[in-house]
């Protein structure tokens, strides 16, 4: 069976391609990973910091419009019943339009949305009831009435603030989970970016071995071998005959090739200096047997 010819520029090229193959194995996984951190990168600015942004500022507003009507009905002032009204007539309007958006717009989950559209119709129940209060005590002479007080006090005990304490507990812990979720993803990410350092840099120390190994190997398995075979050509080039070293007349390459080839040419030379000293000392019937149709001996 004829053996695989492995010559120089296979060896090199393998060399070329191990260091390709390490560098395109890695720039795709740096890829991958940076893809993915960009991905999460765009789902925290777009989907849970808009989401945590307007459940922050729902929750608020709800608290705002609790305690402003606690001062309605305790500590009644012309300033804190124009904020109040600003709250109805303005802010929830305002806010409602926003979520509206958010969950129009947003790739969140159904939970969320769930949860939003919950929190805001529950808003909307806890406005009416505030209404309802500031309808109650619209003047003076309301709050010169026990009975109309009380039945203030009732609507805002009853309807107002356990509604308003409990949407604010349950955005709490929305807000929460949503900062728990966000941290691990963050986690997930410095994760990401500390393997990425690894392999780069692994890819550097594995390209500096290569190249090690490669100058090691090129330096042993051709310039040693080539700079033998220079003294060889030099030594003939003086007229001494010198052997060829089998090693290098047994490797499956060009500097193989190059070996066998000095060593047949030296054996001819061996043959003709022979042969010419036969003749130089007058056995004209030695034979002389040529190396090919070429040769002009």
């Amino acid at each position: 069976m004829k053996k695989m010819k492995f010559n120089i520029a296979n060896r090199i090229s393998l060399g070329y391609i191990v260091v390709i193959a390490v560098a395109l194995i890695t720039s795709s996984i740096c890829i991958v990973y940076l893809q993915s951190n960009k991905n999460i990168d765009e789902e925290i600015s777009k989907v849970h910091l808009p989401v945590m942004s307007i459940t922050k500022e729902l929750k608020g507003v709800i608290s705002e419009s609790r305690k402003l009507t606690n001062n309605w009905i305790y500590l009644p002032s012309n300033q804190e019943k124009t904020a109040l009204k600003v709250v109805i007539e303005e802010q929830f309007p305002l806010i409602s339009a926003k979520i509206d958006s958010i969950i129009t717009n947003v790739l969140i989950d159904d939970s969320t949305k769930s949860f939003m559209k919950k929190d805001l119709e529950n808003f909307g129940q806890i406005l009416s009831s505030e209404k309802r209060v500031m309808e109650l005590l619209k003047d003076d002479e309301a709050y010169g009435s026990d009975s109309i007080v009380d039945l203030a006090i009732k609507e805002y005990d009853g309807n107002i603030k356990t509604k308003a304490l409990a949407i604010e507990d349950g955005i709490s812990k929305f807000l929460i989970k949503k900062n728990l979720y966000l941290e691990k993803i963050q986690k997930s990410k410095e994760k990401s970016y500390s393997l990425l350092t690894i392999m780069m840099v692994l890819t550097v120390i594995i390209i500096l071995i290569v190249g090690i190994l490669a100058s090691y190997f090129s330096t042993r398995s051709i310039t040693t071998p080539l700079n033998e075979l220079k003294t060889i050509i030099l030594a003939l080039s003086t007229g001494e005959m010198v052997k060829v070293d089998y090693k290098l007349n047994a490797r499956n390459d060009e500097i193989g090739e190059m070996s066998n080839a000095i060593d047949s040419m030296i054996k001819s030379l061996v043959i003709k200096t022979e042969f010419a000293d036969k003749i130089g000392n007058g056995n004209y019937e030695t034979e002389f047997h040529m190396l090919s149709d070429k040769d002009k001996m």
